[in-house]
């Protein structure tokens, strides 16, 4: 009888252990989903002022005769895109999908989107790149991942080097 209590007892702490385990587990998913929701609220916030602010320097662009002043506007404009391409990735970071839609683009246009998301753009050299198109759905997602991957390589070489973009067509998908 005695092991019988004993075990019966040690079932009770078993069981107040894991409810206390499951209820811990739906407040961290909780705080979680709150975390989330304050990174997508602020990522959208900020991807509306970068979005007039884009707006804004492009009709400022458009009106400007001096060399000096539009290159200072091109910087501000590039500074401005980046910041966007950082807002999406926090979207993404949170579960989101970012604001912008895109239709089908050549896909040098692709790269040349991604290329304006680098800091060090200029280093940038498109060269053989097939004229295939990219379906809409995924040129925002093709956009980041090529910005990300034209970032790495101007931070992580040479700063007189250029980065060389090429690519060609596969005949088959398993090429």
């Amino acid at each position: 009888m005695h092991s019988r209590d004993e075990i019966g007892r040690v079932a009770a702490v078993f069981d107040d252990v894991h409810r206390e385990a499951v209820r811990l587990a739906a407040e961290q998913a909780l705080l979680r989903g709150n975390v989330n929701a304050m990174f997508t609220n602020l990522s959208r916030r900020s991807q509306g002022l970068i979005q007039r602010q884009l707006s804004l320097i492009s009709e400022l662009e458009s009106r400007e005769a001096d060399p000096d002043q539009l290159a200072s506007l091109f910087k501000l404009d590039h500074l401005a895109t980046r910041m966007r391409r950082n807002g999406e990735n926090l979207l993404v970071l949170a579960g989101e999908e970012p604001g912008r839609r895109w239709t089908a683009r050549p896909l040098v246009d692709v790269l040349r989107a991604a290329a304006s998301e680098v800091e060090q753009y200029e280093r940038i050299e498109l060269a053989a790149v097939p004229t295939t198109q990219v379906a809409g759905r995924v040129v925002n997602d093709l956009v980041h991942l090529l910005a990300e991957l034209l970032e790495n390589a101007t931070s992580f070489s040479s700063p007189q080097t250029k980065v060389k973009v090429t690519g060609h067509a596969c005949p088959t998908a398993g090429c």
